[in-house]
């Protein structure tokens, strides 16, 4: 707006002086300045006769060059803010597909899948007492399928939270990374690790929360498969502005020219999922050893 003011004053300034000196414009000369003044700059000015007008043309056609040329880069800079803009939507809309196929999934294998396996471990166990000391073979064939209904009962169970963490939805985000790493302590016994959940009063939504949450699973997962971790460090904050996450491990660090290819893909959704809600993820290594993954989402206002 206020660039393409001063041109038109140009413009009419010369309009003023080619009269004013009583300079006769050729009908190029009128045109382009017409042109000009209705906010037109991808013209020029013929060169026009006399020292002084001379200069002038060639003064006005410079600036219009340039003028067409900061036009230009502005419509692309909007351009790409737009096809950015788009592609955090789709980034967005993807994602909550995503989610909601792995939350269908979840509850499928949690309501159905895992009612099923429960009454064929107890029609196993009760074959198994009934043929007690009357059919070993049978006693024994039923106590194996208890056992691996037990063990499918069990894998299943450890599958649902990685597809979805049901305790977000339910309880919350702090409870969710709670839970989180509750499991990778069973998991991993001799792992030491360490947390500081400060959310305090923020409000988290629920699409923030879930990123968050899949980067701290993200972040464990690499850790402790790629970096082969002893010591993890999770720290969650929360302002009114803003909320954070900071993990930290001792591990081997990260390779030279970034991160393993078969952790790259999980990397660069997880990037992909917090630049859509408008935050930044940094992956750095630490000195002496070991790597810090930092993701941070701005926290919308709320409405007075």
């Amino acid at each position: 707006g206020g660039a393409a003011a001063a041109p038109l004053l140009v413009v009419n300034l010369l309009v003023a002086c080619m009269g004013g000196r009583k300079l006769r414009p050729s009908g190029q000369d009128v045109g382009a300045l017409e042109q000009g003044q209705r906010g037109r700059f991808d013209v020029a000015l013929p060169a026009l006769p006399g020292q002084e007008a001379g200069a002038i043309g060639a003064a006005f056609n410079r600036m219009v060059g340039e003028l067409s040329r900061h036009i230009e880069t502005e419509r692309r800079a909007v351009r790409a803010e737009t096809q950015l803009s788009d592609s955090r939507e789709l980034t967005r809309w993807i994602d909550h597909h995503i989610e909601q196929e792995r939350l269908t999934i979840a509850r499928e294998l949690h309501d159905e899948l895992g009612q099923s396996v429960t009454a064929m471990r107890s029609m196993a166990t009760s074959i198994a007492q009934r043929s007690a000391g009357r059919d070993a073979q049978a006693e024994q064939a039923a106590r194996l399928i208890a056992d691996e209904c037990s063990r499918l009962y069990d894998a299943m169970h450890g599958i649902i939270p990685r597809l979805t963490p049901l305790v977000l939805d339910n309880f919350g985000l702090a409870d969710a990374i709670t839970d989180l790493l509750e499991r990778t302590r069973r998991a991993h016994p001799a792992l030491a690790l360490d947390a500081e959940l400060a959310l305090g009063n923020a409000r988290v939504p629920a699409d923030a929360a879930l990123a968050l949450y899949r980067a701290a699973q993200e972040g464990i997962t690499n850790a402790l498969r790629h970096g082969e971790a002893t010591h993890l460090t999770l720290r969650l904050a929360g302002t009114a502005d803003e909320v954070a996450l900071l993990l930290r491990d001792d591990g081997r660090g990260l390779p030279e020219g970034g991160p393993p290819r078969d952790g790259h893909y999980g990397l660069r959704w997880l990037r992909e999922r917090v630049e859509a809600l408008r935050g930044s993820v940094t992956l750095e290594n630490l000195p002496p050893r070991g790597a810090q993954l930092a993701v941070r989402l701005p926290l919308a206002p709320e409405s007075p």
